[in-house]
């Protein structure tokens, strides 16, 4: 393809147009030719490589089985969606505050011609995170709080601490998620708890220890889940008066 040139113009004077003296040099501007666009929507692509950035406490294998059918994409459109709906798993795990995506073209000498690379640019959530909060009512107030260890061994599992004082009940206990790599619909969980109330009817207060543990699993060909666990609970009615503890 040739290079093109364009006179610059002036408008005319009323009179006809004045080429100048004999002799002078014409301005020329030199027009470079535009880039050729290609659509590649409709056309046969594939993914060569995936990156990842900002992946640090999470192993490298948690993050593979969520994004596996990233490579199945046979075009654009699919590159795309299937990239979006790794993101959506991803922030599903509860590990990343934010994931963003980009799809550009291979680069380097073992390219294809229709080879892309999906990059992954990752945030992940802090180690330690916390909230509290007040409740007030007409009979009861009371304020709780809460601590998060997200992400602990770097599988997606979380330690939670749980307290809450009030006026007449008091709570506190840690809990113990951990879900299977590959399948988060399949996550085993474990709490203890304690829970000391007052009786509104006596000037009795009675203490409930307890350990729950609950296995969760998808049903077949079916969005819900189905729990399994068990639960062990013991409850002590200490009286004011110290004359009778009951067990």
């Amino acid at each position: 393809m040739g290079t093109l040139h364009a006179q610059s113009l002036e408008p005319p004077p009323s009179n006809g147009p004045d080429f100048g003296a004999l002799g002078e040099e014409v301005e020329f501007v030199e027009v470079e030719p535009e880039a050729k666009q290609e659509i590649m929507e409709n056309k046969d692509m594939v993914v060569q490589h995936v990156h990842f950035n900002g992946l640090g406490r999470t192993r490298d294998d948690v993050f593979m089985y969520e994004i596996g059918d990233v490579f199945k994409a046979r075009n654009l459109i699919e590159v795309m969606r299937k990239s979006h709906e790794a993101s959506k798993k991803l922030l599903h795990l509860g590990t990343f505050r934010q994931v963003d995506i980009l799809i550009h073209t291979c680069q380097g000498h073992a390219m294809l011609h229709n080879g892309l690379d999906v990059t992954f640019e990752l945030t992940e959530l802090r180690r330690l995170m916390g909230s509290y909060y007040t409740m007030v009512g007409n009979n009861e107030g009371s304020m709780g709080l809460s601590l998060k260890l997200p992400n602990l061994l770097g599988c997606a599992e979380k330690v939670t601490f749980e307290f809450s004082y009030g006026t007449k009940e008091t709570s506190y206990g840690p809990s113990f998620f951990k879900p299977q790599p590959g399948n988060f619909k399949r996550n085993l969980s474990v709490n203890m708890y304690k829970v000391t109330g007052q009786f509104l009817w006596s000037s009795l207060w009675e203490a409930d220890r307890g350990v729950s543990t609950e296995y969760s699993f998808p049903i077949w060909k079916s969005s819900h889940n189905r729990q399994v666990g068990g639960r062990v609970v013991g409850a002590w009615l200490p009286l004011q008066d110290g004359i009778f503890h009951g067990a």
